[in-house]
């Protein structure tokens, strides 16, 4: 089995709603959302999008694809 620190990146493209839960997390930051794919910290993923990750709530990443680099699994 392999395991992946939460400390790690992760890499995924936000939907449409992805792109305003992130802009609406970090808007009071000044930080803004580029286009493509986004990267971040598993425990920082988490903490913005964590509540959003239920049945029935709309996507908010395309695919529902985290990906991970190979070198970060152990």
């Amino acid at each position: 089995m392999k395991t992946f620190n939460i400390n790690n990146y992760v890499s995924f493209k936000p939907t449409d709603y992805g792109k305003d839960v992130y802009k609406k997390h970090y808007e009071k930051y000044g930080l803004e959302l580029g286009d493509g794919i986004c990267k971040m910290q598993m425990h920082e993923f988490m903490h913005v999008f964590g509540d959003k990750a239920f049945t029935g709530n709309s996507n908010f990443i395309k695919n529902n694809e985290i990906h991970f680099d190979e070198e970060d699994l152990k």
